[in-house]
């Protein structure tokens, strides 16, 4: 008995001693390579961020982009996807992570310095939501270099210190005023951008790279600064809540006034019996994007229709309804954000209606009419 107690209380220690639950992560190498220049840093970057994953615990794979695979992405704790040129991207890529994200809640931690030029240079359609910024035609800040300050209330950038960047870093802002940015330069730009979702999934997007090159930072304390960004960011990614349920409506319905683009989140869509053309009880839930053409008019954007999940519950009232017979999308509560029509445009608070319908007047296009609306205080 005494020798099964030492042999467990062994066993126990060699266990303690290794990560046995360490997470799978998951190291996506963005295809934005454009020359050896490019491809000598982001060989570089990749060496940095597996050293200090390593450092951390987690059990690492790193891929090339065009190798991924959606069963593969699906496998994963936590996806980085870490580039360091603009050039490239695939479409393909960021539609997978969506599913990833969307589908399995899985944390994504986007980075590289050229993130938000690469929407526009890469020809990405629908993905700044996902990236959390919004495309820009502009590679960067000139001159070269900036200080940057972090907001130390956050867990990301707790115990980060200001450092000066020497390269240009992207002028862009956040997508949305439901994502937090917790990192500016000097100017006031934005630089890092986090965000979870109702169901407590993360996304953190930074404009930075964290090693590249030692030309990048002028000294070892800035470099210490973004390995402690980097891991902090892991950690904050890897400690979201899933089990939280949302305390919020199952459907999403968010118009954004200055890109004038309608995000509809978890629309339900019945299956339909093909033999008889009758509905089944089987429901589908789906999220899409319509660009207004005039005023209550919006069209179907098909490229963004999104399967994310089959209906498996009883009470559809908070969900966003697709009525195949009417061909109308009732929406419960739909969100509309207000703008300042003043040189760019600044947005503001958002308002509120109700009980919206959008028809589809004609079978044959994809034209939906805002027809019913009733405005309200709140969709909570």
């Amino acid at each position: 008995m005494k020798f099964r107690l030492i042999k467990y209380m062994v066993l126990f220690v060699v266990l303690s001693g290794s990560n046995v639950w360490a997470n799978k992560v998951l190291l996506i190498k963005g295809n934005g390579m454009l020359n050896s220049q490019s491809s000598s840093l982001q060989q570089e970057e990749i060496t940095t961020q597996q050293k200090l994953l390593t450092e951390m615990g987690h059990t690492l794979t790193t891929v090339d982009e065009p190798k991924v695979t959606q069963d593969n992405l699906n496998n994963y704790d936590l996806i980085i996807y870490t580039n360091a040129g603009w050039a490239g991207a695939k479409q393909t890529t960021f539609d997978m992570l969506r599913k990833a994200y969307k589908d399995h809640h899985i944390p994504i931690y986007f980075l590289g310095d050229d993130i938000a030029y690469m929407i526009s240079v890469s020809q990405l359609n629908n993905v700044e939501d996902l990236l959390l910024v919004k495309s820009t035609s502009n590679n960067g800040t000139s001159p070269l270099g900036a200080t940057i300050s972090f907001n130390q209330s956050h867990s990301i950038t707790q115990d980060v210190n200001s450092l000066y960047y020497n390269k240009d870093i992207d002028v862009t802002s956040a997508f949305s005023q439901d994502i937090s940015v917790i990192s500016t330069t000097s100017s006031g730009h934005p630089v890092v951008f986090a965000y979870e979702n109702k169901y407590g999934s993360r996304i953190t997007t930074q404009i930075l790279s964290i090693k590249a090159s030692d030309k990048i930072i002028s000294d070892k304390a800035g470099l210490a600064n973004l390995a402690k960004l980097y891991q902090n960011s892991i950690k904050w990614l890897l400690n979201s809540k899933k089990e939280n349920q949302p305390t919020e409506s199952a459907s999403k319905a968010i118009y954004y006034s200055k890109t004038k683009t309608l995000y509809l989140e978890g629309i339900l869509v019945p299956f339909i019996d093909e033999f008889s053309g009758e509905e089944t009880d089987i429901k589908g839930i789906f999220d899409a994007q319509l660009q207004e053409q005039s005023r209550f008019e919006f069209e179907l954007i098909a490229s963004s229709i999104i399967f994310s999940n089959m209906f498996e519950g009883k009470d559809t009232s908070d969900y966003i309804l697709y009525n195949h017979k009417k061909r109308s999308v009732e929406i419960p509560c739909f969100k509309v954000m207000t703008i300042a029509k003043f040189g760019n445009g600044i947005e503001g608070k958002a308002i509120y209606y109700k009980e919206v319908i959008l028809k589809q007047r004609h079978p044959a296009d994809l034209i939906f009419h805002a027809e019913d609306m009733t405005k309200t205080d709140t969709c909570n």
